[in-house]
């Protein structure tokens, strides 16, 4: 294993017939889900960074923030779901660079983001409630 000069988390690991690049995910970015694309026939998602807004009611695009566009930074969910609603608030880790030119016109050689939506689909969703009662913490889905 051998870190990458200049960005300690990113690692470059020898394998057979070349070289595995990764990001150790420490960072966390919060980001509003903007579209869904495909290629071949996986999903991903384009993405704008947000920010909490000062009244703590929601969030806000964040001027100058990062992005994700159907060519570069997008994301993808992390059991491939084509499902996750427009507008969805979720927290997206930095998977590493991925060549998706072999899934098919439109790919290419990417930094790929992975984020976790599994109550979607399955009766779950956003995060509606969240209580602290005698140290324990319940979280209800809306």
């Amino acid at each position: 294993m051998k870190l990458v000069s200049g960005d300690p988390k990113t690692v470059v690991t020898t394998i057979p017939g070349g070289y595995s690049v990764r990001y150790v995910p420490e960072e966390q970015i919060h980001v509003k889900i903007d579209s869904m694309f495909t290629i071949g026939a996986l999903p991903f998602y384009t993405w704008s960074e947000v920010r909490p807004v000062l009244n703590g009611n929601g969030y806000e695009v964040l001027d100058g923030g990062r992005k994700g566009t159907t060519t570069a930074n997008y994301a993808s969910e992390i059991s491939s779901s084509a499902d996750v609603p427009i507008n969805t608030i979720v927290v997206i880790y930095k998977r590493g660079i991925v060549n998706t030119t072999s899934l098919g016109a439109g790919g290419g050689v990417v930094c790929l983001y992975e984020f976790i939506a599994s109550a979607i689909g399955s009766g779950g969703g956003a995060v509606s409630s969240v209580q602290c009662v005698g140290n324990i913490l319940y979280v209800t889905y809306g």
